[in-house]
């Protein structure tokens, strides 16, 4: 290949050597490289707007679009006529008055409503020792009103007496006057029912002395009297219960 040489004054030093390529100025290189970029930048924007005007998350393929809002009209819902038959007005019942009947009082006690017994600590005594004496009155039918009623030498609704070997009473003493235990009036239940316990100290008095003394040895027995109402107007029941005799030595 000829190589290329200017002369002194520019001209091929050779006949038929091969021109110089041809080599652009700086200011053409320079408009062609920025219409290039702005091709590309052109192809950019044109494909991001394609893109953006509809997210590829919001097509629906098949569905229709909305109308505009302008377009919608609420429609009220539908009314519907209901008919029923008339309420029948709600009458109160008759109004009840309660009355709690307070149960009847219990009859009064008859002497086949209670047990009335009299007894001694133990059967033989000796000289000097207090005995002491009960008598006790038991509910054993249906429950009953026991009323007290003060009576007797005594005036009073229970009472015990002594009688000595002779059968004459020894105590109390004619001029001593008895402790009076009143009971209490009140309704008895069966198995319930009161007592009264009196001691005697085996003294007595001697007629023939005229003074106070010890009862002579002998068998002696007790005898408790209850006294108690029988109602309005009747007769007082009176019963009497004697204890097994007991001896003083």
């Amino acid at each position: 290949m000829a190589r290329w040489r200017r002369g002194p004054h520019g001209r091929a030093s050779e006949v038929g050597a091969v021109l110089p390529r041809y080599r652009p100025s700086r200011a053409a290189s320079t408009i062609a490289a920025l219409f290039a970029v702005g091709l590309v930048a052109g192809f950019t924007v044109a494909e991001t707007a394609d893109h953006s005007a509809v997210p590829h998350a919001s097509v629906i393929r098949g569905a229709t679009a909305p109308h505009p809002a302008h377009n919608l009209v609420a429609s009220p819902p539908p009314t519907t006529s209901t008919t029923s038959d008339p309420v029948a007005p709600v009458v109160p019942p008759p109004s009840v008055t309660s009355r709690v009947v307070a149960p009847a009082a219990p009859a009064p006690c008859t002497p086949g409503d209670l047990s009335i017994t009299t007894v001694t600590a133990t059967s033989s005594y000796q000289p000097g020792v207090a005995i002491d004496i009960t008598t006790e009155l038991e509910a054993i039918g249906s429950p009953c009103q026991l009323t007290p009623v003060e009576s007797g030498a005594y005036s009073c609704g229970a009472s015990v007496i002594v009688n000595g070997p002779s059968g004459s009473q020894v105590w109390p003493m004619a001029d001593q006057g008895e402790q009076c235990a009143q009971p209490a009036a009140g309704v008895l239940q069966p198995g319930y029912g009161q007592n009264v316990t009196v001691a005697w100290n085996e003294q007595y008095f001697d007629p023939s002395a005229g003074t106070v003394a010890q009862v002579p040895p002998g068998q002696y027995q007790a005898f408790g009297t209850w006294t108690w109402s029988a109602g309005s107007g009747q007769t007082p029941y009176t019963v009497t219960a004697a204890s097994s005799a007991f001896d003083i030595e």
